[in-house]
């Protein structure tokens, strides 16, 4: 067998060799909580072990990557010295990987979750640790478990590192072709630890495919999910310390409390229990509705539910990101500046959420995108949160797919349109939209033929609405159309078609809310509110005007009490924005300065007027910026200030 023969037998044998040290981890997993998965069927094991292959996979082309190059020294160099080494960094990771798979089922027991970063503080406290162990956490099985893997893992290693041998013919071109083969598998080890060639590198997401949160647990791979928080962890869990506790509660319970007319019901619906349907537009900006103040002429289905529909013209998003949009909208939750709560499933188990309360009162639940639904951890959230379906990409024929991003939005609402047919009332229901997103790609003429990034926006926004079009229309030949309230806003807003310049400009957060439907009642008809909110405040309001429980969300408002004017704030990269009808004012940390500061309405309805935006000195003053950076630490996790307390 020639040299490179052996070195390829070699790489192929360690690559699986470490795919099935992840596996066997798993299987450690099950049997040490196989009283958990007593109601699981056989398939839904099987699904925790495919589901997790690919973290699997990841890991292992981390380490073989490193072995490789190790490997391949000492095939060049013939030296002992580099092949001990070799053995001793194989060793030092086989211990490193079952200490973390072992840590990981203490851990669960106690925390429901998976090792992470305070786990390992923990570690600086082994007294206490060790006083934490109960008798029914079996700490000599784990140590039993720990021993007889490394055992067998080393057994097995023994055997595979026989296939590296030095490498006997040392002429340059035996040298170039090793190098050739070793960069084509490192390549290959590249895409192997991003998950395959897909947008975005893999997540927790991948692993996630189940409403019972064990089997979601089970699927992550322990030690890559460990890897992913260390290389992502910023120091702090909070990276805001601009004030101290006591400061920053006061800050946040006085800019969060609510009026006692509050307390007030004004329901929305006609019914009692209405299905409900959120309608998430994909950078549905407020710039292309005219009713919002925007274009004429993109959005005539929109056009034709504001009639009979309610909105409200000063509507924000809390963020600039599909992943801090879904939290604010479903959960409440304000955004982050920096990343988002979706980034982090442990947090994201203990939000509060429209579709877990829903639940409780009958209501099913399902979402739908044409995107790939682990983008951005989204689909832990969804799972976490407690959507029972989950319809995204992989449920569509490969030929419905567009260019880059997905399934275009007509065959979604489609789909939807079908499923709903089938399903018994009440129901809950959301689904994201995904054309509007760049690169703009959309299955039919353009309304404008022109290339610019504005008009491919516009002409992507007149197909969106065109689509929802169809999809009402198709709706009302159903009988679960009559008692359905439909509510459409925005995961976030858009830079086009306005091209501005500045991220950070409140026009570019500004986005629709329309609630619309049959058991929308007559007295909301046509009504335009011009009350300020975010999308923090939207499950807030739908649960207090369905009489359901909603005392779960500290940051919201409700939208339907006209008696406040409401506040806004919203966040992007580190920084922040605070509107409400008596200001506008945005604060960059970054540069640690005030970007925007406007009085007022007269700002709200001229964004454009850049150079008109003058200073108030007697309006505006560092009260503001250190309201705002309160805000950010005190909202930055679901662990921070109730205001309601």
């Amino acid at each position: 067998m020639s040299d490179i023969k052996k070195l390829l037998k070699f790489y192929i044998e360690y690559l699986v060799y470490w795919i099935g040290v992840g596996i066997f981890a798993r299987g450690l997993f099950f049997v040490f909580y196989y009283k958990e998965f007593d109601h699981a069927s056989v398939g839904d094991i099987f699904s925790c072990f495919r589901y997790g292959l690919s973290l699997d996979i990841s890991v292992a082309s981390y380490i073989v990557s490193l072995g490789l190059v190790i490997g391949t020294i000492y095939v060049v160099s013939r030296s002992k010295g580099v092949l001990i080494a070799f053995s001793l960094v194989h060793y030092l990771i086989l211990v490193i990987y079952f200490l973390i798979t072992i840590a990981d089922i203490a851990v669960f027991r106690h925390w429901n979750t998976k090792v992470n970063l305070t786990a390992i503080q923990f570690a600086d406290h082994p007294k206490e640790v060790w006083a934490s162990i109960g008798d029914g956490d079996q700490p000599l099985l784990w140590i039993l478990a720990f021993i007889s893997s490394m055992g067998i893992f080393i057994w097995i290693y023994r055997k595979i590192l026989k296939q590296l041998q030095p490498l006997k013919n040392k002429s340059p071109r035996s040298i170039a072709m090793i190098i050739v083969l070793v960069v084509s598998l490192l390549g290959m080890s590249f895409v192997g630890i991003r998950g395959g060639f897909q947008l975005e590198p893999i997540n927790q997401s991948i692993a996630y495919f189940s409403d019972q949160p064990i089997q979601n647990q089970m699927a992550i791979n322990a030690t890559w999910n460990l890897i992913e928080k260390i290389s992502s962890y910023s120091g702090n869990r909070n990276p805001y310390h601009f004030g101290s506790e006591t400061e920053v509660n006061q800050a946040v319970q006085r800019y969060y409390q609510r009026l006692p007319t509050d307390s007030i019901n004004k329901s929305l619906s006609t019914i009692l229990m209405p299905n409900l349907v959120f309608i998430i537009g994909e950078g549905l900006t407020a710039d292309v509705i005219a009713a919002f103040g925007g274009e004429t002429g993109l959005t005539p289905t929109l056009d034709s539910l504001v009639k009979t529909g309610m909105i409200w013209t000063h509507f924000y998003a809390n963020g600039d990101r599909t992943f801090k949009g879904l939290p604010a909208i479903l959960s409440g939750q304000p955004a982050r500046a920096m990343g988002s709560i979706i980034m982090d499933p442990d947090q994201t188990t203990h939000l509060p959420s429209l579709p877990r309360i829903l639940k409780a009162h009958g209501y099913s639940s399902s979402f739908y995108y044409g995107g790939e639904s682990e983008f951005a951890n989204i689909k832990s959230y969804l799972l976490n949160t407690g959507f029972e379906k989950i319809v995204d990409i992989k449920d569509f024929p490969a030929s419905y797919r567009g260019k880059k991003w997905g399934v275009p939005d007509h065959y979604v609402f489609e789909r939807l349109n079908e499923d709903l047919s089938h399903t018994s009332s009440p129901f809950f229901t959301c689904l994201l939209t995904l054309s509007t997103h760049e690169p703009y790609d959309i299955p039919v003429a353009s309304l404008i033929p022109s290339s610019t990034w504005p008009d491919l926006f516009r002409n992507t926004v007149y197909y969106f609405d065109q689509s929802l079009g169809k999809f009402i229309q198709q709706a009302k030949l159903h009988s679960w159309y009559d008692s359905t309230l439909f509510i459409l806003t925005a995961d976030h807003g858009n830079l086009m078609p306005k091209d501005y310049q500045d991220t950070y400009d409140p026009g570019k957060f500004k986005i629709p809310l329309l609630i619309f439907g049959k058991p929308l009642a007559p007295q909301w008809s046509g009504k335009i509110s011009k009350r300020y909110g975010t999308q923090n405040d939207i499950t807030y309001t739908i649960l207090k005007s369905l009489a359901i429980e909603h005392g779960a969300f500290p940051y919201s408002f409700d939208l339907m009490n006209e008696a406040h004017q409401g506040n806004v704030f919203y966040t992007f990269d580190h920084g922040f924005g605070l509107i409400n009808d008596h200001l506008q004012f945005v604060y960059d940390l970054n540069g640690n300065r005030t970007v925007i500061q406007n009085a007022g309405e007269q700002a709200i309805q001229n964004p454009k007027a850049d150079k008109e935006r003058k200073v108030n000195t007697a309006f505006i003053n560092d009260s503001l910026i250190k309201l705002g950076k309160y805000l950010m630490q005190g909202t930055y996790s679901n662990e921070g200030v109730n205001p309601l307390k």
